[in-house]
């Protein structure tokens, strides 16, 4: 099914206060405090889950692809339980309530500015196409927030050339300009994103085909290995 841009008022109240019943999916990665605790339990014993869920299926694919990584995810996953039910532990004995607010649970506190502008960067946008200018968005963001987003607003170049590092995705934009769509505003982002879903309650298959400038080149198709070629020293050692 398509992915929702929700703007309802019990999805907006969890984003103002505390995350805690947001489903797994591409939006929140493990969900919301309570799905997260309950597929981290599960992939510390090795279940994946239901790969209906994209971030599962990625998963499965990457054991798939590389078992002797799976055992190391499980590993992470109980660390991951013991970690934070130390801190837990801790702050019941010592009385230090804010301990486990501040080192477990923040990533779920005030999740507004991670969904408005994460859900943008390739919701309705083509999938299964080896342009990433049409399944990714680039967004102009005020400096302040830029800054806390690690510049990943300009999220086309970042999967364009995964390799540079964050600060200087600005400047990568500018060097690549006649080859990219004009960047979305995050208003702008919104609303193409609303009228997408709108469309796609009558047509299941519709996804917006983003205009490239006249100037824009092409895409090569012809490399051996797309993953390998893009990411360069970032693939993993068994794509080496």
């Amino acid at each position: 099914m398509p992915l929702e841009p929700s703007v309802g008022s019990t999805l907006l109240l969890q984003m103002f206060t505390v995350n805690l019943f947001s489903k797994p999916g591409r939006n929140f990665g493990k969900g919301g405090l309570l799905s997260t605790i309950f597929v981290t339990i599960k992939s510390a014993l090795g279940i994946i889950g239901s790969t209906e869920i994209s971030s599962r299926e990625w998963l499965q694919a990457l054991h798939d692809d590389q078992p002797g990584e799976r055992r190391k995810s499980m590993w992470w996953s109980r660390l991951l339980l013991l970690f934070h039910g130390s801190v837990i532990a801790v702050s019941i004995a010592t009385g230090l309530w804010v301990l486990p607010l501040l080192v477990s649970f923040f990533p779920f506190i005030a999740n507004w500015g991670v969904y408005s502008v994460g859900l943008p960067q390739h919701c309705g946008l083509q999938d299964h196409v080896p342009d990433f200018r049409k399944s990714t968005r680039s967004m102009t963001l005020n400096p302040l927030v830029e800054f806390l987003y690690w510049r990943m607003n300009w999220h086309t170049e970042h999967h364009m050339y995964a390799g540079v590092p964050c600060y200087n995705l600005k400047k990568l934009a500018r060097e690549i300009v006649e080859d990219m769509p004009e960047p979305r505003t995050l208003l702008g982002a919104w609303r193409e994103m609303r009228e997408i879903w709108e469309r796609q309650q009558t047509d299941l298959s519709y996804q917006f085909d983003t205009p490239l400038p006249a100037t824009a080149g092409s895409v090569r198709t012809d490399t051996p290995d797309e993953l390998e070629s893009s990411i360069g020293e970032l693939a993993p050692e068994g794509l080496r």
